[in-house]
């Protein structure tokens, strides 16, 4: 350090300045004085250039003590001082800014202070220095406050950075100048008033202390003689938190996910490991405007991260789009859409879906994963497009996806059971034409195996509007219709118990009867229908059979054409006079049919099926018309429309008592049958068929057996199957009409 000097005294023989002639007792012959010249009490102001003194030498005096350098010039309370100057040895006092300091040490040209006092006043404060010839001139020097440790902190996991009072004079730095219990120190750096050290890793938030070594100094060379060390806490990153997210399922590419916590501004996030794009992002709140496509399915934890430091996860089910996986028509009006997962019923109704094709919604109800619709009437066969609304959510309140399920209009499947009329009881022999009145059973049976399921007694007593039900022991009696829409089967009898004489050729005494059976009539008889009679027709004639649609009932008999009448009515109207003498009775495909076998007339009847009117007439005078005749004896008959290239109906199937079941094929608008290829089994009066597929199957029934036959491929002109038995009557009993079993 730079000590703070006073020019020296030059010393000469004359009273006055020191000029050039001074050579003898002075350096001053080209250069500066050499000692302490005596220049009449003056001391030289500088060196002399070779010539005159620059100017008046400053006066020091010629005796008692002078300072004229200090070292250092500014020292701090506590540490040491020297003085230099002239006649310093065994001082008798020696003041800083009026404050009396400890002297250590002491000669002629210096004094030795230890340590300022503590009370010395900081600042520019004037040294005077008492010995026994006096007291010196003032000298200034400047004093400090003690140099100190003020703080420490741990800016990192491996660094602590030490602030001092003032500036620290970096030469003096190194690391063993610092301790701290528990870590190590391997490096130190000073810049201005704080010292950076590296450590061993540090543990967040752990309470450290680092110590500081005297050898530390400021610029001025003072030592640390204040506060030596500090307390600082182990460097604990800041990590981000997360406390809660919303919602607790999330679709990728579609929702948005909310995270709330502490320290998460500039936080990024992932979940499942993929990077999701925040929208927005506070210190407690980060929301994710869309969960990424590529998040994968299933559990995943959410992490925040910041500064390289994560969050403890917190778990988010990511889950597929909320979507309809399938819709089902169950019946003519009822859907069954199915969801991959559970529906949240709250919400679940009717607005929620709309279906194409006019179809309307009334009523949703929920189970699980499924909604069941009440629709408006669909038309069997028709597709239809079904959609929900993003109001629709599941269970865990996400909405469904703009997805859309397409299905048929409710097509019946076929029903596995055919029902058959069985007459008599087996208690004696039938007796045909003019015979008496018979119980009649319809018996359930398999289609395929022809075993018995159940078997339904048609009443023989009046109950309530429900009137006895009998049939006579003709083998044309008896013939039973289902109705179009299949719900129920019908058949004609006549309104006499059994015993009952010559029933078929009774007036009207013994009217006739329209006994109606639906499905459940099977197992609850009590659903049987028998409260319709004819008013006069078919009096003193037979009366063969009925087809229903609805409440309205079309008959035909022995003599006398078709007649309709209303369900639960007791009168009846003629349509049309022939065909007749009327065998079977039908409606296919929206249109009335009948069979009839000649008659010379009048009026004349040519045999075959006869298209009755238009659709279902209901109107006397209606005109009938012959679809296809036959020389034979025609009963029971289907018709069908399986060609698609081939307009309208272009299959009947004619039951003949003397040929078997003939195929009528209509090509090119002209119906035609081959005898080769068009004539199934053997002789058989009454029919039913239905689709299977490509495939039509019959059932026809002879008086001692039911029989079935598979026509394959039934658009094809000769692909066939005979007919094989599958039911037998009991001995004294006959079977007559046959149908495929009504369904609910």
């Amino acid at each position: 350090m730079a000590a703070l000097a006073l020019p020296l005294v030059a010393c000469g023989d004359d009273d006055g300045p020191v000029d050039e002639t001074d050579a003898a007792m002075n350096a001053d012959a080209g250069g500066g004085d050499a000692g302490t010249p005596t220049d009449g009490g003056r001391a030289d102001a500088g060196n002399d250039a070779g010539g005159s003194d620059a100017g008046p030498d400053a006066w020091v005096p010629t005796e008692g003590p002078v300072v004229t350098a200090a070292d250092p010039t500014s020292v701090a309370q506590g540490s040491g001082l020297v003085l230099d100057g002239l006649r310093l040895a065994d001082p008798t006092g020696v003041t800083i800014g009026g404050v009396e300091q400890t002297v250590s040490a002491s000669t002629e040209t210096s004094i030795t202070i230890d340590a300022v006092a503590a009370t010395t006043p900081t600042g520019t404060q004037p040294v005077l220095v008492t010995t026994a010839d006096g007291t010196s001139p003032s000298f200034d020097v400047t004093v400090l406050e003690p140099l100190a440790v003020v703080m420490a902190a741990g800016p990192t996991a491996t660094s602590v950075v030490v602030t001092f009072s003032r500036e620290v004079d970096a030469a003096s730095v190194d690391a063993a100048s610092f301790t701290i219990d528990g870590l190590t120190v391997s490096a130190a750096s000073a810049s201005g008033a704080m010292v950076t050290l590296t450590t061993s890793a540090q543990t967040p938030d752990a309470d450290y202390t680092v110590e500081v070594a005297a050898d530390v100094t400021d610029t001025f060379g003072n030592g640390l003689t204040g506060e030596n060390e500090a307390d600082f806490t182990g460097f604990a990153p800041t990590v981000p938190v997360i406390s809660s997210i919303a919602p607790m399922h999330v679709v990728p590419g579609d929702s948005r996910l909310t995270l709330t916590g502490t320290n998460l501004a500039g936080a990024t996030v992932t979940i499942g490991g993929a990077a999701q794009v925040i929208t927005s992002s506070t210190a407690t709140e980060i929301v994710i405007g869309t969960v990424s496509a590529s998040t994968a399915l299933g559990e995943q934890p959410v992490v925040a991260r910041l500064g390289g430091i994560d969050s403890a996860p917190v778990n988010v089910q990511v889950v597929d789009a909320f979507r309809i996986v399938s819709a089902t028509a169950t019946s003519a009006t009822t859907v069954e859409v199915e969801f991959n997962r559970n529906v949240h019923a709250p919400v679940t109704t009717p607005a929620r879906f709309t279906i194409s094709g006019g179809l309307t919604v009334s009523a949703a109800t929920v189970a699980g994963d499924t909604v069941t619709l009440t629709t408006s009437a669909q038309t069997a066969g028709t597709t239809y497009t079904l959609a929900a609304d993003d109001m629709l959510l599941d269970t865990f309140g996400i909405p469904v996806t703009a997805d859309t399920a397409a299905f048929t209009g409710y097509v019946a499947p076929p029903p596995s059971d055919f029902v058959v009329v069985r007459v008599g009881d087996g208690s004696a022999p039938l007796v045909g034409t003019n015979g008496p009145a018979y119980p009649v059973f319809i018996e359930r049976r398999s289609l395929t195996s022809g075993a018995l399921v159940s078997t339904l007694a048609m009443p023989v007593a009046a109950s309530g509007a429900n009137l006895p039900f009998t049939l006579s022991g003709s083998i044309a009696d008896g013939s039973l219709a289902r109705s179009q829409d299949g719900s129920v089967i019908s058949l004609t009898g006549y309104q006499s118990v059994p015993g009952t004489p010559s029933v078929q050729n009774e007036t009207d005494d013994v009217p006739r009867v329209v006994a109606v059976v639906g499905a459940d009539d099977f197992t609850d008889p009590a659903g049987v229908d028998t409260s319709t009679t004819l008013g006069g027709a078919f009096d003193t004639t037979a009366v063969r059979g009925a087809v229903v649609d609805g409440t309205r009932i079309w008959a035909s008999g022995g003599f006398g054409g078709i007649f309709t009448a209303t369900l639960g009515g007791t009168t009846s109207t003629q349509i049309v006079a022939v065909p007749s003498p009327g065998r079977t009775i039908g409606i296919f495909e929206g249109q009335l049919y009948a069979t009839a076998t000649s008659a010379a007339g009048p009026p004349a009847s040519e045999a075959g099926v006869w298209a009755i009117g238009t659709g279902l007439p209901t109107a006397a005078g209606t005109t009938a018309t012959v679809v296809q005749g036959t020389t034979s004896s025609p009963y029971g008959f289907a018709v069908f429309d399986v060609d698609p290239t081939e307009p309208g109906v272009d299959r009947i199937y004619l039951a003949d008592d003397a040929i078997g079941v003939r195929r009528y094929r209509r090509v090119s608008g002209a119906w035609m049958s081959d005898a080769a290829t068009d004539v199934f089994g053997g002789p058989v009066r009454f029919l039913a068929c239905q689709r299977d597929g490509a495939d039509v199957v019959c059932l026809g029934t002879t008086a001692a057996a039911v029989l079935r036959m598979r026509d394959v491929g039934a658009s094809s002109a000769g692909s066939t199957t005979a007919f094989s038995s599958i039911a037998t009557a009991p001995t004294n009993t006959a079977f007559r009409g046959v149908a495929i079993a009504p369904v609910p």
